[in-house]
Formats: structure tokens, sequence, C-alpha cells
């Protein structure tokens, strides 16, 4: 899910991810259709299991032009980061373990207009303080069409299990290996409103 080549920018023990704050200097944006080819490269090169060539990432970034983001520091790329938009099926095929994540199939994604039933972190490949570009990301979600869909991903590898643990994933029960879940802000405020009128009422 992740590889970082320098853990000292992400040293703080833990920070919530609906409140990361951006990092001066540190642009988050859509993949830009040159930046594709080399984001691929970069996360088949240090991310354990991801295979997607250069042409299949581009495919899913016409579906969704937010699949990838690239982040960079003065025209400098430090990595990015891909999402999988998931509908009711695409859920349900995730926590079965019957969805094929290297290539997953198109009927399985929200469209691009949709509220998603979840957000899939694909990938994630970055250098040096290229994770802070985790915290343009926050402000995308932090739009109304995706501030109470939950987040999954499933690290695979340690800097991976490290960081989405530092963001506030955990990990659930499903049958997919080392599933994990982050539940949004807003999800966390609505259960503990609606745990205080119960024991209210």
């Amino acid at each position: 899910m992740l590889s970082q080549s320098n853990k000292s920018a992400f040293r703080v023990a833990h920070h919530d991810f609906d409140i990361l704050e951006s990092v001066p200097g540190i642009e988050t944006y859509p993949a830009r259709n040159a930046e594709i080819a080399a984001l691929a490269t970069l996360a088949r090169a240090t991310v354990p299991g991801v295979t997607l060539s250069d042409d299949d990432l581009a495919a899913y970034c016409r579906i969704n032009p937010n699949t990838a983001f690239t982040f960079a520091r003065n025209g400098q790329l430090l990595g990015g980061i891909a999402f999988l938009y998931l509908n009711d099926d695409g859920l349900d095929a995730l926590i079965l373990d019957t969805i094929d994540l290297r290539r997953p199939q198109l009927r399985l994604l929200a469209q691009p207009d949709e509220v998603p039933a979840a957000i899939y972190w694909w990938a994630l490949a970055a250098k040096g303080r290229g994770i802070g570009g985790l915290g343009g990301i926050a402000r995308l979600f932090a739009s109304p069409q995706y501030r109470t869909v939950d987040f999954y991903t499933q690290p695979s590898s340690e800097d991976g299990r490290r960081i989405v643990s530092a963001l506030g994933f955990e990990r659930m029960p499903s049958w997919q290996t080392d599933l994990r879940t982050y539940r949004r802000a807003a999800n966390r405020e609505a259960a503990r409103s609606e745990a205080h009128l119960l024991q209210a009422a």
C-alpha cells in the first residue's frame, strides 16, 4: 500500500487524517496525463504487489479524474496516491475478498458524480517529504461528496501499516487479509450524538 523512503517526515505518533493540514510548499492535485506513467512506475518500484501498467492507470483516471493524485514541490514529483471509489457492490466485494484489487472491475466502482459507499486507498508512494501531500488530500475529502465516506485499505508493507495506524485506521473483521478502515470524523460525531440521544431517552 505504501513505500516511504524517509520516515522522518512523518515522525509524530498520530495524525487523525480528517484534521491533517497542508504542508507549505507541497502541492497536491489530480495527476496530469504527463505524470501518470511516472506515478505508475514509482508505485510498481516501491509498493509491494503493485503491477498496474501505465496504460491501465491512465484508463482508470479517464473514468474518474480523482483516481490518482500527484504530490510535488517546485515542479518536482515527490510521489502520489491512488484511490478506488467503490459502490455498494464494490464494498461488499472488498469485505468478502472477491474483488481483484490489481485490476478492479468497473461494475464495482462508483460513478465520479456519485457519493461512493467506500473509498479504498489503492496505492501510496512518496519520496522524502512527499508524504506531506496527504494534507491536501484531507482537504479534498472534506467536501460534501466525500466527508461521510469511510476509508479502507490493506497495507502491504511495514511502512504502510505504520502510516495508516498513525492516521487512525484500525483493523476490521473481513475475508481480506489485514483489511483496515478509517471512520470519518463526521460519522464518529453522528455516532456520538446518537448514543447521547439513546442515553437521554
